[in-house]
């Protein structure tokens, strides 16, 4: 298992490029899983080495305990939440009300998933790439996807 890198970055004057993550882009670099993007894969790997931010949607951290949990991953959550807390390169964002809200524009979206209508609001509202494989998200052409 892949640890958060806590790095520390002087964000002050830096334009650091910010993207969103997706609950699988996310897993697959804690676990170093070879299915994740190489340019996502990039992205995570800068905002390890404080020279990139990512975005968590909190929905994608409440899925990630549940996969834990559900699969049996030899996976801390505890400690990852502690390292996240840490790791001023990545931001958990809220499922708050202008989040909900723009779900209900997100009708291009070929799921029935709310939590990737979530997630893609998230990208949304914080006008950044989402780091994603989803298919369906990326023919909506709602956000910038990065893979």
């Amino acid at each position: 298992m892949r640890r958060l890198n806590v790095a520390y970055s002087s964000l002050s004057g830096n334009n650091h490029l910010q993207c969103v993550a997706d609950t699988h882009a996310f897993l697959w670099h804690l676990t170093k899983d070879r299915r994740l993007g190489v340019l996502a894969r990039r992205h995570l790997e800068a905002t390890d080495h404080g020279e990139a931010i990512t975005i968590v949607p909190t929905i994608v951290l409440a899925e990630l305990n549940y996969i834990i949990e559900k699969r049996s991953l030899s996976l801390d959550f505890s400690e990852i939440v502690e390292d996240f807390q840490k790791a001023i390169m990545y931001r958990a964002y809220p499922l708050d009300l202008d989040v909900l809200e723009q779900t209900s524009t997100l009708t291009r979206i070929n799921v029935n998933d709310i939590h990737d209508r979530i997630i893609v609001a998230t990208a949304k509202i914080s006008n950044c790439p989402l780091l994603t494989k989803d298919e369906a998200i990326k023919q909506s052409r709602y956000v910038d996807v990065i893979w």
